[in-house]
């Protein structure tokens, strides 16, 4: 279970929600995490959604974190936290949706065949 901190990083809770602990090693450390999500496909894949930072991704169940993307999702980032919305693909692996007025589509293990915007 992961929560995104207003005041930077993610929260990582390993039993169900009684304990959080940071778990944003490699995330910008004051910038505002706007969504979390989690690889349906690949569980320990998680997404962070970064105000002015872009869609991060920690391939250890958030031990680390690296950038994905740090163009139009650092540039939609300027948003306040409950107007921007994270979903990840149930499907394709690494696909992830962000968006506020309009959706973006980003695919963090390569492109398999579509394009990045929609």
């Amino acid at each position: 279970m992961y929560a995104g901190n207003r005041s930077g990083g993610v929260l990582r809770s390993l039993d169900g929600g009684a304990t959080w602990a940071p778990a944003g090693n490699g995330l910008p450390p004051l910038n505002e995490v706007l969504a979390v999500a989690v690889d349906p496909i690949i569980p320990a894949r998680v997404y962070a959604w970064v105000q002015a930072g872009g869609l991060f991704v920690s391939a250890d169940r958030g031990g680390s974190w690296t950038a994905a993307e740090t163009g139009e999702a650092a540039r939609r980032s300027g948003i306040e936290a409950g107007r921007a919305a994270m979903a990840v693909d149930r499907v394709v692996p690494g696909r992830v949706y962000i968006g506020n007025s309009g959706v973006v589509q980003i695919d963090t293990l390569g492109d398999p065949g579509g394009d990045n915007d929609d």
